[in-house]
């Protein structure tokens, strides 16, 4: 029995040293975080709020009227170009484009070809058209394949 009580005191003041250890450890680091001598040389959360400009800004709707009409008749004369080159071209970031070009392909005056980054724009194929009357003879044409579709 005296054996186990010296093994429960030395294993007791191993404890005890560990405790003292780990305290005296937390006080410093506390005391450094305080007085603002942090072990590195800026916080984590300053990198993340960095990039952060602040509130966003609405353009106006007369310049993003002005900007799609501009990219409509881009795309008319200028077919299947990535957004990217079109930006270039127009002199406007890529990302500027974007609520325009939305909006060209709600009212189907533009296609899309491809996914993602290589997705190239083309005008819509009747919008040249509806601006002109079809002639007799395209009728025509388009009653005679009507009927061969029907046999």
């Amino acid at each position: 029995m005296a054996a186990r009580k010296s093994v429960e005191d030395s294993l007791r003041a191993s404890i005890d040293d560990f405790v003292a250890d780990l305290t005296s450890l937390f006080r410093d680091s506390i005391m450094t975080v305080v007085s603002g001598q942090s072990a590195s040389p800026r916080p984590r959360h300053a990198t993340r709020s960095a990039g952060r400009r602040g509130k966003r800004v609405k353009r106006e709707p007369k310049v993003v009227a002005a900007l799609t009409s501009r990219l409509a008749g881009f795309i008319a004369e200028n077919h299947g170009m990535r957004i990217e080159q079109i930006a270039r071209e127009l002199g406007v970031g890529s990302k500027d484009l974007v609520p325009s070009v939305k909006e060209l392909l709600a009212q189907n005056q533009i296609t899309t070809r491809g996914q993602g980054r290589a997705t190239t724009y083309f005008p819509a194929r009747g919008a040249a058209r509806r601006k002109t009357k079809t002639t007799p003879r395209r009728k025509a044409r388009k009653k005679t394949k009507a009927r061969r579709k029907k046999r």
